[in-house]
């Protein structure tokens, strides 16, 4: 009796407690050493657990039945920034996969499978769509197919989808495109107006997966960089918009990370117009750092004018700024120091070459980073054409702020009306663009 009650209660606590498991077989085993599984969530990445593999490189990963159904991030090397995957969990089913160095991930299980199944699909025909519109002559019957095969393609997963976890990916990531093709710039109008359609950026499932930013640059990069169906700045205004009923915390983290892309892809009036946007939203959370960056990036990106500041020096400063001086097509800001022992073997060359130019051309604006004069005034007289300023105390300071100035030499280009052309990395860049910007005068 008692025996046959303990089953009964085992098998209960069993149920109640039941696992599900993430089970990968990682391929070649010698290059894989850990699992690390993340959930996230819109606002925090939670560790959960971690795995090691067995002697056949299988890693199995518990998940208890406290796992929250979700966006999984599975880390499997280092750098981990690089080296993961996203998993969609539905609170209820066992997860599996293979995994090729070479080849990647490939899920066995049915929910994951038909996530990328139909990522790998939509994407196909979104290939085929750019092949298409790049032609000289656009096959409007080409174009007609795919649009007929994407939306049979959506009908099918959907079905296919149906009572899943996936189905609320799949659905959400349908963008009703129009009935036939008329002409390019009407099409990828019809395409831009209807992007975000059917995705809510509110969702607490889809602000825990990596969909809000994909999507926001592939809105930007479709209409904004290869169609050049509308500039930058639209584009980034739409995606705001799709945004507008978000959290001011999830629009910063999108935008954000949206921005970062813009740097890192030079498109400087975009970010410098996003940036301005973001700070705002940083300004409101009071995140400093965040507001240094952006604020630091839009006083000395390319094109911005440049912070103004007194000629002279510390000892007996003038009221002659940067913006009044007049009568050059281009200024060279290098910022030095009469002790440094780089700057004293570059100052001397770049003088030399400086010489060569005429004032008209170029005109360079020294600026001494000193802590005394002791050997200022003896550098500076080697130095005669420049114009010499010289930054002690706070005056310092405030050009290390306003101009990020970290070591010296360092060196910007300014155009006739004070704004920054090139911020070169060393004294050969500086050198090189001022022979191209004096050979085109």
């Amino acid at each position: 009796m008692y025996r046959f009650l303990f089953i009964i209660l085992f098998s209960l606590y069993n149920i109640a407690f039941a696992q599900h498991a993430i089970t990968g077989k990682f391929t070649p085993k010698e290059s894989f050493h850990f699992n690390l599984l993340y959930q996230i969530k819109p606002d925090a990445i939670v560790y959960n657990v971690s795995s090691q593999g067995d002697s056949d490189g299988v890693y199995i990963t518990e998940l208890d039945k406290t796992k929250e159904k979700g966006v999984y991030k599975l880390i499997y090397g280092t750098p981990m920034d690089e080296n993961f995957f996203y998993i969609i969990y539905n609170g209820k089913d066992d997860i599996s996969f293979t995994f090729d160095k070479d080849k990647g991930v490939q899920f066995e299980d049915k929910e994951n499978k038909l996530l990328a199944d139909y990522l790998k699909k939509r994407s196909a025909v979104y290939n085929g769509f750019d092949y298409y519109l790049a032609q000289d002559k656009i096959e409007k019957k080409q174009i007609d197919n795919l649009i007929q095969q994407y939306n049979q393609m959506q009908e099918s997963f959907e079905k296919e989808a149906e009572n899943t976890f996936a189905s609320l990916f799949i659905k959400s990531l349908y963008q009703k495109l129009p009935a036939h093709f008329t002409t390019k710039s009407e099409f990828q109008k019809y395409r831009a107006d209807h992007f975000f359609s059917q995705f809510d950026f509110s969702n607490s499932f889809f602000q825990a997966s990596y969909l809000p930013i994909e999507l926001s640059k592939d809105f930007y990069n479709n209409f904004a960089i290869n169609s050049k169906e509308m500039d930058g700045i639209d584009a980034i205004d739409q995606i705001m918009l799709a945004m507008n009923n978000c959290t001011h915390t999830f629009q910063k983290k999108i935008l954000s990370e949206l921005w970062d892309e813009l740097v890192r892809r030079e498109e400087i009036k975009s970010a410098i117009y996003l940036a301005n946007k973001i700070i705002p939203l940083a300004e409101e959370e009071n995140d400093l750092h965040q507001l240094a960056k952006l604020r630091k990036y839009v006083r000395l990106a390319i094109g911005a004018k440049a912070p103004n500041f007194f000629l002279g020096d510390s000892i007996s400063p003038q009221t002659k700024t940067l913006y009044d001086i007049k009568g050059s097509n281009y200024y060279i800001l290098a910022f030095w120091n009469s002790k440094c022992s780089h700057c004293l073997q570059q100052m001397p060359e770049l003088y030399w070459n400086m010489k060569q130019i005429p004032e008209t051309n170029f005109r360079t604006i020294a600026i001494g980073f000193e802590s005394d004069s002791t050997t200022y005034f003896k550098e500076i007289e080697k130095m005669p054409n420049f114009t010499h300023v010289m930054a002690m105390f706070g005056v310092r300071a405030k050009f290390t702020e306003d101009y990020d100035v970290r070591a010296t030499p360092a060196f910007f280009i300014l155009d006739s009306d004070k704004h920054i052309i090139y911020k070169p990395k060393g004294l050969e860049e500086l050198l090189e663009k001022v022979n191209e910007l004096n050979l085109k005068r």
